[in-house]
């Protein structure tokens, strides 16, 4: 009556097996994945997180970014690289502290709370694992 369980624990060994050697072994090309980030338009939600940090209703705020997009589409650039002006044609609030947010290590920076992506809570995380994963080999 207990295969099941056993099936369980075998399976995730197997997984976390499997896992912990692909991890250890990966390579990250750091200037590709840095380049991935400006393809698409990862940072729409930037401006129109942007745009409600100054009062406009984020209904609004999206709408404004959506059209922006459309702009760098038709354009054939992305959104970092639109004139302050198409900025300023879609909305009054732009000014040019809209670029510092579309920067991607700015937006990672920004989401700065439990469980998000900023290096510091990145950091604590991974400190606090280690210390339970040492905790569980020490006993």
């Amino acid at each position: 009556d207990k295969a099941p369980v056993f099936d369980a624990f075998d399976t995730v060994h197997d997984c976390l097996a499997v896992l912990s050697g692909a991890i250890g072994s990966a390579k990250f090309d750091k200037d590709r994945m840095a380049a991935s980030l400006q393809a698409g338009f990862l940072d729409a939600t930037e401006v129109a997180d942007w745009l409600a940090l100054r009062g406009v209703p984020f209904r609004d705020a999206h709408h404004v970014a959506g059209r922006l997009v459309q702009r760098a589409v038709k354009e054939g650039t992305t959104l970092s690289q639109l004139p302050l002006e198409a900025y300023q044609d879609e909305h009054e609030a732009f000014d040019d502290t809209i670029f510092h947010a579309l920067d991607m290590e700015t937006a990672v920076e920004r989401r700065d709370v439990v469980g998000g992506p900023a290096r510091g809570r990145v950091a604590g995380a991974i400190a606090e694992l280690r210390g339970r994963l040492q905790a569980r080999r020490g006993s």
